[in-house]
């Protein structure tokens, strides 16, 4: 079974009860305000069946995020595969994709203690170690500025400027950023 520990964080595959967890996180309008919209409970159970399976089935993916000290599940943080969307209409982005994409989500409970940064420096530091992937990306609106801090802290550099087309036009949250390492 594929896990990672850090200091303070224990990123691991999914159980059962990890469903609440996630399902509430979704469904906190904090955590989520920077999503175009919020997930139906279909799609999260969709969300948590794909990142286990990916977990699973390729030794990596978006990891359930436990904090040791309490053994409970506060977040997700992990890669995955991200496919071109058609609604992005971006000729000259087309060629990054499929596209390794760094994810992550804390429950705003545990914001603002480095949490979020440990847990993307130990994803970051797993795939240098484990896999064979060459670059990661993440993609995020202007107004995120605790995602942009950090992507920013791990060291990841912004490459491209866009509309997102799932806000709607003119939204203040449509301006967006693709940023991108090498590992």
């Amino acid at each position: 079974m594929t896990h990672i520990k850090t200091k303070r964080l224990l990123l691991r595959d999914y159980t059962s009860s990890d469903i609440d967890c996630i399902r509430n996180m979704m469904r906190d309008r904090d955590v989520v305000q920077y999503f175009p919209s919020p997930l139906s409970d279909v799609e999260i159970e969709t969300l948590v069946r794909d990142m286990s399976g990916s977990i699973r089935d390729r030794g990596f993916g978006v990891f359930a995020v436990e904090r040791k000290s309490i053994n409970e599940m506060i977040g997700i943080a992990g890669i995955r595969i991200k496919q071109y969307d058609e609604h992005l209409n971006l000729d000259e982005i087309e060629h990054l994709f499929p596209c390794v994409e760094l994810y992550l989500l804390l429950d705003k409970r545990y914001w603002n203690q480095g949490l979020a940064t440990e847990a993307a420096e130990a994803v970051m530091k797993f795939v240098r170690k484990k896999t064979d992937i060459q670059e990661v990306y993440a993609f995020t609106s202007k107004l995120n500025l605790p995602w942009l801090n950090v992507i920013d802290k791990i060291g990841m550099d912004p490459i491209f400027e866009y509309t997102n087309p799932y806000y709607v036009e003119g939204h203040r949250k449509a301006d967006s950023l693709i940023f991108k390492i090498h590992t």
